[in-house]
């Protein structure tokens, strides 16, 4: 089955209510923990305009992430350990066993976010389970060919903006960035977000680059009122009208942003050869009036699929798990409907998180 992107228009929904359950840190060992040891905190330069930031410092020793593809599998062992954070009052007689229509990572809500004006495709599969349908982003065949081909240059861009990140957070608010240590790329720290989008409930984590505050976040991080920053590099060339970035891009970094509530990015404007010397705050209230009409497109066309998927995820995840593959020459969205098989790659659902819930609820 395949089906226009066009014909998925929706209202054009914000997002609501978003809140903050939970959080987990990914060690440098890419190891699961439930506490805020990867938690970090901004550490701003004294003269933005007058930096020098070498992002290829210690590039040969760094500790590269690992190439294991986890899946959803981390956001399953947070709910798994938390599901009285989501479970469905019993007096509500809900068909749903957890209260979010739809169970992702942030990343899924970006590849959607970003589809009508991308020229990037994306695979995202869905499983239901009780009444919540799961998504799970995959590379695409074309995202494995380009990642295998990819440029020194290219690979050099993915290092730095990871590099830029530990130029500007400490592990206390009280404390320089830590330059001395290789940078390891398997460390990060996850929010857990509930938010509504329309009528429609979400629940996702994010990897989150570090927060503004001078007091150490103490236990947990829920219920407090941190602000986030989100971090990026950018080649530094003028644009017409004084713009530092391209409409694409901009509208690229809006939609990894809007879901967790950032209004602003930190922007390192760097050197061909990886040299930041100056770092600006790029204003998304501010300065958005140039992207607003396709943010409300790209709002319009996650409500229509979400409704979509809605309509089409019906059978349980033991019975059929659903492939939606978004071929962006053609601006359509081939839908396959397969046969569970546990050996599949494209299978996230374990049977762990399966017997728990099931344990639990």
């Amino acid at each position: 089955m395949i089906i226009s992107i066009d014909s998925l228009n929706g209202p054009v929904h914000e997002i609501s209510n978003l809140e903050i359950v939970g959080s987990f840190s990914v060690d440098g060992d890419a190891r699961y923990r439930n506490d805020l040891s990867q938690l970090k905190y901004y550490k701003g330069p004294r003269h933005n305009r007058n930096v020098y930031m070498d992002l290829n410092k210690h590039k040969h020793t760094r500790i590269q992430k690992s190439g294991e593809n986890l899946k959803l599998d981390f956001v399953l062992k947070w709910i798994s350990e938390n599901l009285d954070r989501l479970k469905v009052d019993d007096s509500q007689n809900s068909v749903r066993r957890l209260d979010p229509e739809f169970i992702c990572v942030r990343g899924v809500l970006k590849k959607i976010l970003s589809t009508p004006f991308t020229n990037q495709g994306w695979l995202i599969c869905a499983s239901k389970y009780r009444g919540t349908i799961y998504l799970c982003s995959f590379d695409t065949e074309q995202t494995k060919t380009n990642n295998m081909h990819m440029t020194d240059y290219q690979n050099d861009c993915c290092i730095w903006g990871r590099k830029f990140e530990q130029y500007l957070v400490s592990n206390t608010p009280h404390e320089d960035p830590d330059l001395s240590v290789p940078l390891n790329e398997n460390e990060e720290f996850c929010c857990m977000f509930k938010a509504n989008f329309g009528t429609t409930s979400l629940f996702y984590g994010a990897e989150m680059d570090g927060i503004y505050s001078q007091e150490i976040v103490q236990d947990t991080i829920v219920g407090k009122n941190v602000q986030f920053v989100e971090m990026k590099t950018l080649f530094f060339k003028k644009l017409k009208k004084g713009k530092l970035i391209e409409e694409d891009k901009k509208l690229l970094w809006w939609a990894q942003i809007y879901p967790v509530g950032i209004r602003s990015i930190i922007c390192g404007l760097r050197t061909v050869n990886g040299i930041v010397n100056r770092v600006e705050k790029i204003d998304f209230d501010r300065s958005r009036g140039d992207i607003k009409a396709k943010e409300d497109r790209n709002k319009s066309f996650c409500s229509g699929f979400l409704e979509y998927i809605k309509e089409i995820v019906v059978e349980e995840h033991d019975r059929c798990m659903y492939k939606f593959t978004y071929n962006p020459g053609s601006l359509s969205i081939e839908v396959e409907i397969m046969k569970p098989d546990p050996r599949s790659e494209y299978t996230f659902l374990h049977r762990w998180y399966i017997q728990r819930l099931n344990q639990h609820i």
